[in-house]
């Protein structure tokens, strides 16, 4: 597979149109998608699969993950000016703190 695709890559310089979002960890990238996009692990995405109620996630505030809880949680919220923006560069911020604080309460 590996060879197939060095054969066939694209032609890519190695610049992307949006430099800082290198920068992104791969946590914080799939979580600004999936809020822009509205294709996150949400309670509603659950209730219309049918999926078990243990499937259910809850965030670690306590509440249930619904869509764009995100820019609603108190861990991104709280004392956060930028809390609630989706422009990329904000959204990093909001996501380093929330990780932070969810780190405070994890200890």
């Amino acid at each position: 597979m590996r060879g197939r695709w060095q054969a066939n890559k694209p032609p890519w310089d190695g610049h992307t149109a949006k430099p800082y979002l290198e920068s992104f960890s791969r946590q914080c990238l799939s979580r600004w998608l999936a809020e822009a996009s509205g294709h996150g692990d949400s309670l509603d995405y659950h209730v219309r699969f049918n999926y078990p109620l243990e499937a259910i996630k809850e965030s670690p505030c306590g509440r249930v993950m619904f869509r764009s809880h995100f820019f609603s949680c108190p861990l991104t919220t709280f004392n956060n000016p930028l809390a609630g923006r989706l422009d990329p560069r904000a959204f990093r911020f909001s996501f380093q703190l929330f990780r932070s604080r969810t780190f405070q309460i994890e200890l």
